[in-house]
């Protein structure tokens, strides 16, 4: 197809079925080995956590998430939709298609029961919630291959040239979270966390949680291509919990793949997280992340407001001023 041929109306037309596919289809559970299909609503965080620290009286809390619904917007304003702010139920917040009921429940049961039995420090739980939160990377990673299958499909503009690069840069990805993945779950099932460092560090209490793992994929564009690559990923896990009247924020790493960029991060963020009364270095790694974080409606009301304000537009400063920095 030419690109004379090109429309806003075909472009936002086959992105709205395209997501609408990608939102249906039945995805496969992430553990090695595992081809059941996933439960609807994988949590990311432990429910009794939610309910007993974070929701509202409405069982309600704020995510920030791409604004997936109405891709015709596209037409009105001229922009792509962009990160947004949303209220969910407590049942569809902080949750997607990661786990089938199998390993879910298997694995995450014991954190799901007892808010207040859950022990930051504890190894073990810290690394199960690294697993969650490379799942929801994975699997947010899946739907973009899905959908790209989906457009190549519907519209013949979306075939070949870049549209096919693009395929490979995700499947690429793909093979990256999923050898992560083997490595986390080894160690939960052997119950050997030696390669495995995290830090705890008490904070005042915040009604926010984070099941997140920032990526380092700077080796992107030398690797790509290669389609025998399947390294895992440099990764920095970041978790933070409210419990008793703190919150403990989790920042840990796989000894074997973490990069200096991010033990520079993570030195800079212990060194001055302590004193961190404005929120000024929490929301710095807010928007390192991705969205695998949720705020209360009721939460204290400075730091709500930068978030809702301000959040989308520096995350993307950030994005592109730290891609600058490493050309």
């Amino acid at each position: 197809m030419d690109i004379s041929d090109f429309s806003y109306e075909d472009f936002a037309s086959t992105l709205s079925k395209a997501r609408i596919i990608s939102q249906k289809h039945k995805y496969k559970c992430c553990i090695p080995g595992c081809n059941e299909i996933t439960l609807k609503h994988s949590h990311i965080v432990p429910q009794c956590v939610l309910k007993k620290y974070i929701c509202n009286d409405k069982h309600e809390l704020i995510q920030c998430q791409i604004d997936e619904v109405h891709p015709m917007s596209f037409i009105d304003s001229g922009e792509l939709p962009l990160e947004k702010f949303q209220t969910f139920g407590i049942e569809k917040a902080m949750s997607m298609p990661i786990f089938c009921k199998k390993h879910d429940n298997g694995l995450f049961d014991e954190y799901e029961k007892n808010a207040d039995g859950i022990i930051p420090t504890d190894i073990r739980f810290q690394v199960l919630q690294s697993l969650r939160a490379v799942g929801a990377l994975r699997y947010h990673n899946l739907k973009l291959l899905v959908e790209n299958e989906a457009k190549r499909e519907k519209n013949p503009f979306y075939q070949g040239g870049i549209y096919d690069e693009e395929k490979k840069a995700w499947e690429f990805m793909q093979r990256r979270y999923d050898s992560s993945i083997v490595l986390l779950y080894d160690a939960i099932e052997n119950n050997d966390f030696n390669s495995y460092v995290f830090c705890c560090i008490e904070l005042a209490p915040l009604k926010l949680a984070i099941c997140d793992a920032i990526v380092d994929d700077s080796d992107f564009e030398e690797l790509c291509f290669d389609e025998t690559c399947s390294a895992p990923l440099d990764m920095l896990f970041v978790h933070l919990l409210p419990k008793g009247e703190h919150s403990y924020l989790m920042l840990g790493y796989d000894k074997r793949h973490v990069s200096r960029r991010l033990m520079m991060l993570l030195k800079k963020w212990k060194k001055v997280l302590v004193h961190d009364t404005d929120f000024r270095t929490l929301y710095d790694i807010l928007c390192h992340c991705s969205n695998n974080w949720c705020i209360s409606p009721d939460c204290d009301e400075r730091l709500l407001s930068a978030l809702i304000s301000r959040y989308s537009e520096d995350r993307i400063c950030l994005l592109y001023t730290s891609d600058a920095a490493d050309e």
